[in-house]
C-alpha cells in the first residue's frame, strides 16, 4: 500500500522508518537512471555526432581557446565581451555576463572538449532535477505524487526545444535545475542554501537572478486577516538574502561593464527596429502574445507541450477539485507571480525605453510557467490514478462522442474544403498534443492495470500491448517536439574539415549561414554571420562591404574589401549566384537586405566565379583572397 502525506511548509519533516527510507532509495535510484537510459535514447543522434548541436551553442566557439589560447587571433564577433588572464603561466579566458558557466567549461576543458561537454551536461542535470523533484513531492504528498512528478518532468524534458531544454548544454540549460533546487530549499525553509543558488543564479544565467530575488523576498510576506501583510525579519532569512543580492550585484557589475550595448537603451525604438521584426535576424513579435522574445515563449513547441500540460491540469481538476490547487507548495504559485511581475517589467524596459536591462521577457515564463503547471499535474496526479477510471467509464459516452465527431468534422472538411492543404496543419496540431495526452494517460493505464487487475495472461498481454503503444507515441512526441539540433550536410563538413587545416590566423567571409558554424567546428575566425550578425556594432559596413565584393563585376574590388577587414579566405555558395536566387532578393536579415538589393540590381557577370578554388565541395568553394590570386584573375 502506497502511503499519501500531506505536509505543510511550516511543519517539521517527520521521521520515517528506515525501512521506508531505504525503500524511497532504491525507487529514486531507479527513476534516475531509468531518465538516463530515456535520455541517451532520445538524445542518441545529438550526442553521437560531434556536428549536431543546439544553433546557440555557435556563440561560444571562443571556449576552444580554453585548450589552445592561440586560436581567434582576431575575433570580430564577441572579443569585447571576454577577458583574457594570464595565470601562472596559464592563459584563462573568462566571460563575465555568465562567469560560472565560462569557468565551468573552463574546469572541463583539462579533461574534454567544450563541444563534447555540452552535450554531456545533461547526464549531470537530468539526474539533478529529478532527484530534487523526488524529493519535493515525497515532501509534500508521498511516494505517488514524488514518482508522478519525476516521470512526468522526465517525458516533457525531453520532448522540449532548445528555450527550456536541459540538454542544450548552454546557459539556459541551468535555468530550470536552478528553480527546482531553489523551490525545494525554499519549501524546507532551508533560506541559506536559497540564497546561495541565487548567487550561482547570477554566475550562469543571470536572467534568473532578479527572478529568484523576487521570489525569495515575497515568500517571506505574511498575509493577515483583513489585508494585512507583514515582512518576516528572521536574521535568518532576511541576512542571507542581504548577503547574497550584495555579492552578486558585485559579480553582474563586471558582465554589465563588458556589455553595456546590452543595458543601455539603443537609439533606434524596438517597434521600429527592423532586426526585431519578422525578416529580421531576432523577431519580438511573432503571434504576440504567445511566440517571440517579446512573448510568452520562444517557439511553437514550447506552446504544444505547455497545452498538453494544461489539458492534464483541467483534467485533474475536473478530478480532484479546488483542493488540487492547495497541494502545489506556497512557493511554487509565488514563484509565478514573480515571473508575471517580471515579465511586464522586462517588457516595459524593453518595449518601452529600448532597453535589454531586464533583458527579454519569454526568459521569465517559459520555464516558470512549464514548472508550476508541471507541479500542479504531478503533485495531483495521484488522485487521477485513484478516481480517473471511475470518472472516465462514467463519461465515456461523452468522450466517445467528443472524438466521433472531431473526427467526422475535421475528415468532411478535408475533402470538402476548397484548399484542404490550409487544415493539415490544423490536424497535425491536433494529433501531436493528443499524442502527449496518449503518453500520459498509458503510463497511467499502466499503473490501473498492475494494481487493480487480476494476474494472468490477459493482463501481461494488456500490459505488453499498452506498454508498447505508449513508448511508441512517446517516441514519436520526442522526436517531434524534442531538441533541435544542426545538421550540417555532407558538403558543409568536408567544408568545415578543410577550413580547420587553413593557418590559426585565418580570417574567413562568405555565405552567412556557413559562416555561422565554421568558428564553433573549423575553429577559425570570420568576419560576420547569420547567427546574432548584430553582435559587433560594425556589421552594417561588414555586410554591405562583403556582398559588395561578392557581387563584384571585377577583382580589385574584393582585394580592397579582402586587405580592408584582413579576410584572407572567402566561402563561396554557387546557388547565391543563380538566376533564380539573384531574382528573389533574400540575400540577407533586414535591415540591410533592401540595400543588398540595390547595390547587386543588374549585376551579371561576377568576377569570383572566374577564380580557381582552392577547395570546393557540393556547392562550396573556398578561394584565397590575396593579391596573387585576384590580380593575376584580372589581367586574363
Amino acid at each position: 500500500m502506497i502511503e499519501e502525506r500531506n505536509v505543510g511548509l511550516a511543519s517539521r519533516p517527520s521521521v520515517t522508518p528506515v525501512s521506508k527510507l531505504s525503500a524511497s532509495g532504491w525507487l529514486i535510484s531507479a527513476i534516475i537512471l531509468g531518465s538516463m537510459v530515456l535520455t541517451m535514447l532520445a538524445l542518441w543522434p545529438h550526442l553521437s555526432d560531434k556536428y549536431r548541436v543546439p544553433r546557440d551553442l555557435q556563440n561560444f566557439y571562443w571556449m576552444a581557446r580554453f585548450q589552445d589560447p592561440t586560436l581567434f587571433p582576431i575575433d570580430y564577433l564577441r572579443a569585447d565581451q571576454l577577458v583574457e588572464l594570464n595565470i601562472l603561466g596559464q592563459t584563462v579566458v573568462l566571460y563575465p555576463l555568465s562567469l560560472g558557466y565560462g569557468l565551468l567549461y573552463y574546469l572541463g576543458s583539462f579533461v574534454i572538449d567544450f563541444i563534447w561537454m555540452s552535450k554531456l551536461l545533461v547526464f549531470l542535470l537530468m539526474p539533478l532535477c529529478v532527484y530534487y523533484l523526488y524529493r519535493l513531492g515525497y515532501k509534500l504528498q508521498g511516494t505517488l505524487s514524488a514518482v508522478s512528478v519525476s516521470c512526468l518532468f522526465i517525458f516533457f524534458m525531453l520532448a522540449s526545444y532548445q528555450s527550456i531544454s536541459i540538454a542544450s548544454g548552454l546557459q539556459r540549460a541551468f535555468t530550470i535545475p536552478l528553480l527546482i533546487v531553489f523551490l525545494y530549499y525554499l519549501v524546507v525553509e532551508n533560506y541559506a542554501v536559497a540564497a546561495v543558488l541565487i548567487a550561482v543564479s547570477a554566475l550562469f544565467y543571470w536572467p534568473n537572478f532578479p527572478l529568484m530575488v523576487l521570489t525569495y523576498g515575497l515568500a517571506l510576506l505574511r498575509p493577515h486577516p483583513r489585508y494585512v501583510v507583514t515582512v518576516d525579519f528572521k536574521p535568518a532569512k532576511i541576512v542571507p538574502l542581504v548577503l547574497t543580492v550584495v555579492l552578486s550585484l558585485l559579480l553582474l557589475a563586471w558582465g554589465i561593464v563588458m556589455e553595456t550595448a546590452l543595458f543601455t537603451p539603443q537609439n533606434v525604438p524596438v517597434t521600429q527596429d527592423a532586426r526585431l521584426q519578422v525578416g529580421g535576424a531576432t523577431p519580438l513579435f511573432i503571434s504576440f502574445p504567445w511566440f517571440g522574445r517579446a512573448g510568452i515563449f520562444d517557439a511553437g513547441t514550447d506552446v504544444v507541450n505547455f497545452l498538453v500540460l494544461m489539458i492534464l491540469a483541467g483534467f485533474t481538476l475536473k478530478i480532484a477539485g479546488r483542493s488540487a490547487f492547495r497541494r502545489v507548495p506556497r512557493t511554487g504559485w509565488i514563484l509565478l507571480v514573480a515571473a508575471g511581475i517580471m515579465y511586464v517589467a522586462s517588457f516595459v524596459t524593453l518595449v518601452g525605453f529600448s532597453s535589454s536591462a531586464l533583458y527579454q521577457p519569454s526568459r521569465y515564463t517559459r520555464s516558470t510557467l512549464f514548472l508550476v503547471v508541471l507541479l500542479f499535474v504531478g503533485l495531483n496526479w495521484p488522485d487521477v490514478l485513484k478516481k480517473g477510471p471511475a470518472w472516465l467509464a462514467k463519461k465515456s459516452g461523452l468522450i466517445i462522442f467528443f472524438f466521433v465527431a472531431l473526427t467526422l468534422v475535421l475528415g468532411i472538411s478535408y475533402l470538402f474544403f476548397p484548399d484542404r492543404l490550409v487544415l493539415i496543419p490544423l490536424i497535425w496540431f491536433i494529433g501531436i498534443i493528443a499524442s502527449g495526452l496518449l503518453v500520459v494517460f498509458g503510463s497511467s493505464a499502466l499503473f490501473w492495470l498492475a494494481t487493480r487487475w487480476p494476474t494472468g495472461g490477459l493482463k501481461f498481454a494488456a500490459l505488453l500491448a499498452v506498454g508498447i503503444l505508449t513508448l511508441a507515441v512517446g517516441a514519436y512526441y520526442i522526436r517531434t517536439l524534442g531538441l533541435r539540433t544542426s545538421n550540417p550536410s555532407p558538403s558543409e563538413r568536408e567544408l568545415f574539415e578543410f577550413v580547420g587545416s587553413l593557418p590559426k590566423a585565418a580570417v574567413l567571409a562568405g555565405d552567412p549561414w556557413v559562416m555561422s558554424d565554421i568558428p564553433l567546428f573549423s575553429k577559425r575566425s570570420v568576419l560576420f554571420r547569420e547567427l546574432h550578425p548584430d553582435a559587433n556594432p560594425n556589421i552594417t559596413a561588414f555586410v554591405m562591404d562583403y556582398y559588395d565584393a561578392q557581387y563584384a563585376e571585377a577583382t580589385p574590388p574584393v582585394l580592397d574589401f579582402c586587405e580592408r577587414y584582413q579576410v584572407t579566405h572567402l566561402v563561396l555558395n554557387d546557388d547565391y549566384f543563380t538566376p533564380a536566387y539573384l531574382t528573389n532578393g533574400q540575400f540577407f536579415y533586414q535591415p540591410w537586405n533592401d540595400d543588398i538589393v540595390k547595390r547587386v540590381h543588374g549585376r551579371t557577370d561576377f568576377a569570383l566565379l572566374n577564380l580557381k578554388p582552392i577547395f570546393t565541395s557540393g556547392p562550396y568553394r573556398v578561394i584565397q583572397c590575396d593579391a596573387e590570386t585576384l590580380l593575376a584573375a584580372s589581367k586574363k
